[in-house]
C-alpha cells in the first residue's frame, strides 16, 4: 500500500527503555510459572528454574512428534516489507535500524523502485512510495537489504513495461547486483485498475522483464486484500506465466481497540493461503508446484491501532507469523520503520500504569513477537522443517520446528494461566531452555529467559501465562535422531517437501504423486475426531494436520456439534488429510440427511478434484468408481440399502490394482470379508480424503475419519 508519511509517523514512536529496567523493579513472579501482571524490569536474569517447573506431567495437552515432518521452510521465508519512511534515518542509511533487523534474522525484504523520470533508464532510481526518502538511489536500498544478509524482491511500476525491463537490466546486467524476485504493482484493485486491465499490464512487463533475465521470479497479485474473485480472476489471465501471487491482509482500521477474539481469527492468514492454493491448482494445475505464495503486507494496521503498544501486539503477530510459516506461505510483516522499529520519539502509559519511552530505533512489541520465532539474537532460532504440532489447550496454538528444536506456544486467552505437558515423540532426554513474551516484560522490551528444564522421558510441564508466547528450545541427545526431508525446490516459493504435505491444504497437481518415503505398513496417515469448536471450514484435524482440497476453502464446510459438517452445498466436494501414499485405505463413520442424488464415500489416491478413486454409498448401491481427468467410470457396485439420517462406517482400501469396500452401520459388527471388490491401475499414489455430494438440501455429518499406510 502507498502510505502516506504522516500516518506512518504519526502511529508510533520509538523505544528508549534505557530506563525502565531501573525504573521499574517488580520483585514477585508467581509461583508456577510467574503469573504476577506486572513488569519484570531486569530482562537479562533468570528466574529460577524451581519456581517456574511443575512436577511430572499428568496427562498431555501438547503433543510435538518428531518423527513426522511436515514440511521444509525456505530459508528467507520470514521477511519485512521497507516503507522508505522515517526521514532523517531510513532503512537505507540507518545502521542501527540495519543491525536490529539483522539481528532479528529477516532473510526477505521487499522494496518499491520506481525511475525518477518514467521512460529515462538514465535517469536516479528512487523508493516508490508517497513521501518517501528519495535522497537514496536504489542501489544503495537494495545494497542495504543485502547488507543484513537478506534477499530483496523489487516492485516495479505497473503501467510501464519499459521501466520493468530497464530495471531488470540495471540491476542483474548493467551493474551485476542481482535480484532474483520481482513483483508487479501494489494492489490494484483500490488504485483504478480493472482486474482484466491490470493482467494485461502484467503479462506484457512479465514478458519484457524476462526476456532481460530468465532466471528472475516475477509476483503478481498484489491486492489490498485477499480478494478472492479478484485473484481467480487474474489467475485465469496470467497463471501460465506468474511465478508467486502476492496479497496483503491487515487486522483492523483505525484507533479503536478490537475485539481479541476477532483479531486473533483475522490471524488466520493461513485460510486465505489455503484458498489461494485450492484455486491455482485448479486454475493452473500444470504449475501449480511451481507458483508460490506470499502475504506481501500484514499487521494489525498499516497506520496504527490503539493495540499496537501492548504487549497483545507481540501474541498477535507471533499467532499470525505461525499460521503463514505451517501453511506454506512466506511472510513480509508490514513495515520496518513504523511499525517493528519506532520512527519517533514517544511516551506511552501501558495498561499497569507503567510511563514507556520511545526513542527512534526501540523496538515494537510486533519485533518481538516475530523473534520468538528468530531468536532475534537471544536464543537458537525457529529450525527449517516444521514438525506435527497439536494441542488440546483451548485459545492455545504450538508451532514445533526440527533442525534444530523448537516449540513456540502461544496462549491467546487475556486472563487464563494454563498448565501445557508437553509430549514428544522421537526426542527423550536433553535440556529445555525457556523464553518468554508475556504482560510481565514491557510492551517494547525483549522477551527474557525464564530457566532451564530437564526433559525427561520426553516430556515437561510448564505453565503458559495470560497473552503469552513461550519458545522451548530443546537441546537433545545427539543420538536421537529424526526423519529429514528432501532440500526445498528453487522454483517455489511454498514448497511441500515432505512425507507429510497435509499442513499444505492443497496437495501437488499430478496424475500420480510420488511418495518418498513410503509409510510404514499400519502406519496412521491422518486422524480426526472433529472434537473441537464449531467453526468454519473444517480447519486442522485432531492429528495437527490441516485438511486440504475444499475443507479449507469452501463455505460448505463447517464443524458444528463435533462432527465435521457438509451443508448448502449443489455439487461434490473433496476433503483430504494426511501424506501422499501408495498403498492405504480409509475408514469413515458419517450420515447423510438425505439421498436425493446425493451420495457419501471416501478417495484414495487423490491427486485433485478430477483424478482419483472413491467408494461411495448413495442410499441403493455401494459403488467403487475413479474419476480420469474428468471422466467418471463406474468399476464395480453392489446393492446397498441407506436410510437417511443413519450412521454408516465405510471402510475402503488400495492395495496395488486392487481396490476393496465394505460398509455397515455404525455401532454394528462389521462384515467379515469385502463387499466389493475391483481392479484398476491408473493410479498408482495420491491422498487420502473424503469426497462427498450434497445437494437437493441435503446435509453431511462425519463424526470420525482415519488413514492407515498398508
Amino acid at each position: 500500500m502507498t502510505r502516506h508519511p504522516g500516518k506512518l509517523g504519526s502511529k508510533k514512536s520509538i523505544v528508549s527503555i534505557g530506563l525502565i529496567g531501573i525504573l521499574l523493579v517488580v520483585g514477585v513472579w508467581g509461583v508456577l510459572g510467574g503469573t504476577f501482571r506486572g513488569v519484570n524490569a531486569n530482562n537479562a536474569s533468570q528466574a529460577s528454574t524451581s519456581g517456574i517447573a511443575l512436577t511430572a506431567p499428568v496427562s498431555p495437552n501438547i503433543a510435538v512428534d518428531y518423527t513426522s515432518p511436515i514440511r521444509k521452510l525456505d530459508p528467507i521465508a520470514i521477511g519485512m516489507d521497507v516503507s522508505a519512511y522515517g526521514y532523517p534515518n531510513v532503512f537505507a542509511n540507518d545502521q542501527v535500524e540495519q543491525q536490529k533487523l539483522k539481528t532479528l534474522v529477516i532473510k526477505y525484504m521487499r522494496m518499491a523502485l520506481k525511475y525518477s523520470t518514467t521512460g529515462d533508464p538514465t535517469s536516479k532510481i528512487v523508493c516508490d512510495a508517497n513521501g518517501c526518502d528519495t535522497r537514496w538511489t536504489g542501489d544503495q536500498w537494495i545494497n542495504a537489504i543485502k547488507g543484513i544478509g537478506a534477499e530483496p524482491v523489487v516492485k516495479v511500476y505497473t503501467k510501464s513495461s519499459v521501466d520493468a525491463a530497464n530495471m531488470v537490466k540495471h540491476f542483474n546486467k548493467d551493474t551485476n547486483n542481482y535480484i532474483k524476485y520481482w513483483i508487479v504493482g501494489n494492489e490494484p484493485n483500490i488504485n483504478g485498475y480493472s482486474v482484466q486491465s491490470y493482467s494485461s499490464y502484467f503479462n506484457q512487463d512479465y514478458d519484457a522483464m524476462k526476456a532481460v533475465d530468465p532466471t528472475i521470479k516475477i509476483g503478481g497479485g498484489t491486492t489490498a486484500w485477499y480478494d478472492q474473485y479478484w485473484l481467480q480472476q487474474f489467475l485465469q489471465l496470467s497463471g501460465t506465466r506468474v511465478d508467486f501471487v502476492d496479497f496483503h491482509g491487515y487486522a483492523q482500521q483505525g484507533t479503536v481497540p478490537g475485539n481479541y477474539t476477532t483479531l486473533f481469527e483475522k490471524a488466520r492468514y493461513d485460510n486465505s493461503i489455503n484458498q489461494l492454493r485450492s484455486l491455482i491448482q485448479n486454475i493452473v494445475p500444470a504449475r501449480a508446484s511451481q507458483i508460490g505464495i506470499e502475504v506481501g503486507e500484514w499487521e494489525l494496521n498499516w497506520g496504527g491501532t490503539a493495540q499496537d503498544n501492548i504487549n497483545f501486539h507481540a501474541v498477535w503477530a507471533a499467532s499470525a507469523l505461525g499460521h503463514i510459516l505451517s501453511s506454506g506461505g512466506w511472510s513480509l510483516f508490514y513495515a520496518d520503520k513504523g511499525n517493528a522499529i519506532y520512527a519517533n520519539l514517544h511516551t506511552f502509559t501501558d495498561p499497569y500504569g507503567h510511563v514507556v519511552n520511545i526513542n527512534p530505533d526501540d523496538t515494537d512489541a510486533a519485533y518481538h513477537g516475530i523473534g520468538m520465532f528468530t531468536g532475534e539474537g537471544l536464543f537458537r532460532g525457529f529450525g527449517d522443517t516444521i514438525v506435527n504440532a497439536s494441542t488440546t489447550l483451548p485459545n492455545v496454538e504450538v508451532y514445533a520446528s526440527d533442525n534444530p528444536q523448537n516449540i513456540v506456544v502461544i496462549n491467546k486467552d487475556p486472563s487464563i494461566t494454563q498448565t501445557a505437558t508437553v509430549s514428544l515423540n522421537g526426542v527423550t532426554s536433553g535440556t529445555v531452555e525457556v523464553m518468554r513474551k508475556d504482560e510481565s516484560v514491557l510492551f517494547p522490551n525483549p522477551p527474557i529467559k525464564l530457566g532451564i528444564l530437564p526433559l525427561q522421558n520426553g516430556t515437561f510441564t510448564y505453565q503458559l501465562t495470560p497473552f503469552s508466547v513461550t519458545t522451548f528450545v530443546l537441546n537433545t541427545d545427539p543420538s536421537q535422531t529424526s526423519p529429514t526431508l528432501s532440500p526445498s525446490p528453487s522454483v517455489t516459493l511454498s514448497p511441500t517437501l515432505s512425507p507429510s504435505p497435509s499442513v499444505t491444504p492443497s496437495p501437488t497437481l499430478s496424475p500420480s504423486p510420488s511418495v518418498t518415503p513410503s509409510p510404514t505398513p499400519g502406519a496412521t496417515l491422518a486422524q480426526d475426531t472433529f472434537h473441537r469448536a464449531n467453526q468454519t471450514h473444517w480447519g486442522i484435524a485432531s492429528d495437527g494436520q490441516i485438511w486440504s482440497g475444499d475443507a479449507n476453502s469452501s463455505q460448505v464446510f463447517s464443524i458444528a456439534g463435533n462432527g465435521g459438517q457438509l451443508a448448502n452445498g449443489n455439487t461434490s466436494y473433496s476433503a483430504v488429510l494426511g501424506p501422499t501414499a501408495t498403498n492405504a485405505q480409509v475408514l469413515f463413520s458419517g450420515s447423510m440427511s438425505s439421498f436425493n442424488n446425493t451420495n457419501l464415500g471416501a478417495v484414495l489416491r487423490w491427486t485433485n478434484g478430477n483424478n482419483w478413486y472413491k467408494a461411495y454409498i448413495d442410499g441403493t448401491n455401494l459403488v467403487v468408481q475413479k474419476r480420469v481427468n474428468g471422466v467418471y467410470t463406474i468399476l464395480k457396485q453392489v446393492p446397498f440399502a441407506a436410510t437417511a439420517g443413519t450412521s454408516y462406517t465405510l471402510l475402503f482400501s488400495a492395495v496395488g490394482s486392487t481396490l476393496s469396500a465394505k460398509v455397515w452401520q455404525t455401532g454394528t459388527p462389521e462384515p467379515g470379508t469385502w463387499m466389493v471388490t475391483a481392479t484398476d491401475s491408473t493410479f498408482q499414489a495420491g491422498y487420502c480424503g473424503l469426497r462427498i455430494l450434497v445437494q437437493n438440501g441435503a446435509v453431511a455429518q462425519i463424526t470420525a475419519f482415519t488413514a492407515l499406510a498398508q
